[in-house]
């Protein structure tokens, strides 16, 4: 959705270096903030899981801003690069689509 598009374009340091690791550390944070997002749902802390959640997805499909500067300057769409990460396999295809689609 354009809404989860924006919000992975303004995701903090921790996640935008950790789209450029090794799957496995991509995976397993992943992982990690999606299972925080659940708990913080359960105990009713919805906003805290939204951002959880959209952190967790936002490693593997996100927007990439080509202009360091657009935070300066402004957004320029021309500058906009959608990437779905998809990995660099089919084993790894099949764990992020899976991935994407677990229902907790």
């Amino acid at each position: 959705s354009p809404s989860f598009l924006q919000f992975s374009l303004l995701q903090p340091p921790e996640v935008v270096d950790i789209r450029q690791s090794k799957f496995d550390v991509k995976m397993s944070q992943a992982t990690l903030w999606k299972d925080a997002a659940t708990h913080c749902f359960k105990q009713g802390m919805v906003e805290q899981a939204v951002s959880e959640y959209i952190k967790s997805l936002s490693i593997f499909r996100y927007v990439h801003n080509n202009n360091e500067n657009w935070r300066k300057e402004g957004l320029c769409d021309a500058d906009l690069v959608p990437i779905n990460d998809s990995g660099t396999s089919r084993h790894e295809a099949e764990l992020i689509h899976a991935f994407r689609s677990e229902e907790r």
